[in-house]
């Protein structure tokens, strides 16, 4: 029976679901991992390889790879080649999408995030975003399909064209509704 994959967490090991389908990896865009490596020094998050930020995406996204080639081409676009790591988690499909932004991500990488999961995500979506820092760096993640729901109510394509439209950070994230964590 082959090994079970792990994610680590500070230092902690547990149980991974199944991956998602083999994608070609690019570490110039994003490093591909099947666990991620939490770390950095007081007031800064890393994640593997000494990257400062995290996309975690619902295996069942996965689907033909899709999402992915989109989230890479935005994260190329905004000039983030080298800074992000992407994982893999999840085994059965959600109802609806919770994507979670960390508040410390840089607006274009959250763009890149919200456009790619509302251009290939299958359920409707809710976007939220992350205000409190966590022993995990959760200002410094994106998860695209939390298994955490909210009570937020599935966000319109109105206010996802706004949100993609919008050109200040601060404007950005004003329109983003806090997620409770």
């Amino acid at each position: 029976m082959p090994p079970i994959p792990t994610l680590a967490l500070l230092g902690l090991a547990c149980p991974r679901p199944s991956s998602p389908p083999a994608a070609a990896p690019s570490s110039a865009t994003l490093l591909e991992v099947s666990r991620v490596v939490v770390g950095g020094s007081p007031g800064r998050c890393a994640f593997n390889e000494d990257r400062p930020w995290l996309v975690n995406v619902h295996a069942s996204l996965g689907d033909g790879g899709d999402l992915e080639a989109t989230l890479r081409r935005g994260v190329e676009a905004a000039g983030l080649g080298g800074q992000v790591v992407l994982d893999w988690f999840g085994d059965e499909a959600p109802e609806r999408l919770e994507l979670v932004l960390g508040r410390d991500l840089p607006v274009a990488l959250a763009r890149a995030v919200v456009q790619a999961a509302r251009d290939h995500a299958p359920v409707p979506l809710v976007v939220t975003v992350a205000q409190e820092q966590s022993s995990t760096c959760s200002r410094s993640q994106a998860y695209v399909g939390s298994l955490l729901p909210t009570d937020q109510a599935p966000t319109t394509a109105e206010a996802l064209d706004r949100l993609l439209a919008t050109t200040d950070d601060a404007g950005f994230w004003a329109l983003v509704p806090a997620s409770g964590r």
